[in-house]
């Protein structure tokens, strides 16, 4: 049945092989999620690219043509420990916010969530008042949870790394 050393002898290999496969993750991740609306003639255009892999590779493009109006949706979720009805809530409750737009067509579009969705949508209703104005643009990165992953991956290759040299 092969070789039959125990979890302990081959854990500094496991422990490098995950190192790297959260190297491989954090590389994925690098990109981010950016927007852009622009005006073309008498309509306002705006296109969401989610990239990944250092930015290089397009996951996910979301398009609305010919917007008409905006809202901010707040979106709102619990989290927590299933009591009886009675009881109070004692769990974590998160809000988000997301930039839905609604084009001629009559289609509802997310474009993009989180803390800034009310500045963009201000910016986008700016733009769509007027017949002539600059790109809305915005740009958020996944870099630093990226980051923190490739950080782990760097430190558990180098404990499994330190481990082999020591058996």
């Amino acid at each position: 049945m092969g070789d039959a050393r125990s979890i302990t002898e081959r854990g500094p290999q496991i422990f490098a092989i995950a190192g790297v496969l959260m190297l491989m993750l954090a590389a994925y991740l690098v990109g981010g999620d950016a927007l852009t609306c622009e005006r073309h003639g008498p309509s306002v255009d705006c296109e969401v690219a989610r990239s990944r892999v250092f930015g290089r590779v397009v996951v996910e493009r979301t398009t609305a043509k010919d917007i008409v109006d905006l809202r901010v949706r707040l979106t709102t979720s619990h989290s927590g420990e299933v009591l009886p009805p009675d009881a109070p809530f004692a769990g974590k409750t998160t809000t988000n916010d997301d930039l839905m737009v609604k084009t001629r067509a009559g289609q509802e579009v997310q474009l993009i969530g989180g803390d800034e969705s009310g500045r963009i949508a201000d910016d986008l209703k700016a733009l769509l008042n007027k017949p002539a104005g600059a790109p809305v643009t915005f740009y958020d990165s996944f870099n630093i949870i990226a980051g923190a992953v490739g950080v782990f991956g760097l430190i558990f290759v180098a404990f499994g790394a330190i481990a082999m040299g020591r058996s």
